[in-house]
Parts: C-alpha cells; structure tokens; sequence
C-alpha cells in the first residue's frame, strides 16, 4: 500500500523533504481504492459507532413496533407486563433484525432508558428472554 500525502509521494510530509508523516489518513490500495490507514482508524471507528448507535436512537420509535411485532412479551405494550430483558438480549436482536450492535443499542436506548422499564428491572429478579420465557441466570452486565 502506498500512503498518500497529497502531493503523490509515499507517506512523506507536505513539504516533500522525504520524512514520514507521523499521521497517514489514507492509503492507496490495489485498482486504485483508497483504505484507512491503521492510525486513523481507531477514530473513524468510534465516529461510526456513534453514529450508528445515533441513527438507532433517531430511529427508536420506529424500531420499536417492529420489536414488538416480532417479540410481544419482550416488548409488551401494557406497563405491568413490562420485564427486564435477558443479559445477551442486544446480540440476539443485532442478529435476529440484521442490525449492528452500535444500532440496536440506540433502537433499545429509549425503551430501556424509560421509567416503566426501570422501574421493572428494580423489581423483578427474573429476566426474559425475546421468547417471554425467563431467562437463565448469568453475569449481571450487558453490552
């Protein structure tokens, strides 16, 4: 891969004096296509990830219904029917819908983030599966 620096060089600095540049955004890849050089792509990554976990907020209300549709006593519509979702939850939506995780954590962010929902992880011991059945006890994180 050849790094660009603007002037055509090979990851010199702009100045042309032959030095690297400490900081290469692009690289030039095969048939032309330019690729993210490994030092910049720790960045690009967060940005991507916030906003597809943005877009996933954005579109939450949305996505809701299609959840609720697709599991109803995970996303009941009643407030008394409302339980803690099972540790492992966001990976099995991300898979089931064809979401990314950063995504499906912004769809859930609302629903999870609501008093009802809040209020039923403090009182219930029990989580559910997608399924409504209770979930298996496991660690007590989640993505």
């Amino acid at each position: 891969m050849r790094e660009m620096d603007g002037k055509g060089g090979a990851g010199h600095s702009p100045a042309g004096y032959g030095k690297p540049t400490p900081r290469a955004a692009l690289a030039m890849g095969p048939a032309g296509f330019y690729l993210v050089s490994p030092q910049s792509a720790g960045a690009s990554m967060a940005a991507q990830y916030q906003m597809e976990r943005d877009r996933g907020t954005k579109e939450s209300c949305q996505q809701l219904a299609v959840l609720r549709e697709k599991w109803p006593l995970a996303f009941p519509v009643k407030d008394q029917d409302v339980r803690p979702l099972a540790i492992g939850a966001v990976g099995e939506i991300a898979a089931a819908m064809g979401w990314s995780i950063p995504y499906t954590l912004g769809v859930l962010s609302t629903w999870k983030m609501a008093p009802v929902y809040c209020e039923a992880v403090l009182r219930d011991d029990q989580r559910i599966g997608l399924d409504g059945a209770p979930a298996a006890h496991g660690p007590t994180t989640q993505l």
